[in-house]
């Protein structure tokens, strides 16, 4: 029994039928993140991924703008989720009209695995020839002590969506 479902960000099309389902047994269904035609729902609520995504290429091709290069890695949640699409290609479109080299697109959760792991590969996707960081998920803070850790904090513009009390110490 439940009074209702919150459903944040729909990854695919599979579970149409069943909160189509769920709406008609209990239509408090509300979508966080995403909006879809598609399903019934009582509410969704979405801040404008589009115009955060192009503000935040704006934000690192303005701190970049003395800089010869001008090359740039996207951290991101789940790459096939529906915002996470939405987010990179309007970066991607905004970075390329400002002269941003996008040099490579991660999944937050799988390079906090490598971190973890001590991999090197780490290391080098954040060396030195990286010189802004765009990270559109909500969990940048391993990435964020690692830069720090590594002396890299201050070389590089960094744009990500959330704080945390250790970001701002």
């Amino acid at each position: 029994k439940y009074d209702g479902i919150i459903v944040s960000d729909l990854i695919n099309d599979s579970n149409i039928q069943k909160l189509n389902e769920v709406y008609a047994k209990n239509n408090n269904l509300v979508f966080i993140n995403f909006d879809s035609k598609k399903i019934n729902r009582l509410f969704s609520s979405i801040h404008d991924i589009e115009r955060a995504s192009k503000t935040a290429a704006e934000f690192i091709a303005l701190g970049l703008k003395f800089s010869a290069r001008k090359n740039v890695l996207v951290f991101t949640d789940d790459i096939m989720s529906f915002s996470q699409m939405k987010a990179q290609n309007a970066f991607s479109k905004e970075a390329e009209k400002l002269g941003l080299n996008i040099k490579g697109i991660y999944e937050v959760e799988k390079f906090n695995k490598m971190l973890e792991n001590n991999d090197n590969n780490a290391k080098k996707i954040l060396s030195d020839k990286i010189d802004g960081i765009y990270i559109s998920s909500g969990n940048s803070m391993e990435i964020c002590k690692f830069i720090d850790e590594n002396g890299l904090l201050g070389k590089k513009v960094i744009v990500t969506y959330d704080t945390y009390k250790e970001l701002n110490d």
